[in-house]
């Protein structure tokens, strides 16, 4: 079955790439945030690589999900787990767009942004990878 390990390939490189990518800048921002910096140039090179590292990560972990649940789905229907997962991954994917959005705002208009803005994001992400992880692993419904 190497479709199935391809596919599966392509979804966990997607969500270090996604999820990874997206807690790690998070924190970087907010060290950015925290020292005070008015620099824009930080926030616009963290935009920068949520759009080319992040975006694609979130893409691949959507295809390989994707390539592994549609030739399966009579069987995956019925876990919970799984539709927990899928819920999850859309709620998060929503962020990540919020995200994007309120940085690319926040460079045009040269505005700053709320003080706990990475914070929350590096939590709901961070989060997010644990629960991820609980479901995968654990199956719990």
């Amino acid at each position: 079955m190497p479709t199935h390990g391809i596919a599966l390939f392509l979804h966990l490189l997607g969500a270090l790439l996604w999820i990874g990518g997206t807690t790690a800048l998070s924190v970087l921002g907010l060290g950015a945030q925290a020292e005070n910096q008015e620099e824009h140039s930080i926030f616009r090179a963290i935009r920068r690589t949520l759009r080319w590292v992040a975006t694609p990560g979130l893409l691949l972990v959507f295809i390989g999900g994707l390539a592994m649940v549609i030739p399966g789905w009579s069987a995956y229907r019925s876990m919970g787990w799984l539709h927990a997962k899928i819920g999850l991954a859309l709620l998060l994917a929503g962020g990540h767009g919020i995200m994007l959005r309120r940085l690319r705002l926040m460079e045009e208009q040269k505005a700053k942004l709320p003080s706990g803005f990475f914070g929350l994001w590096a939590v709901l992400f961070a989060g997010g990878a644990l629960l991820f992880l609980a479901l995968a692993l654990f199956r719990p419904f």
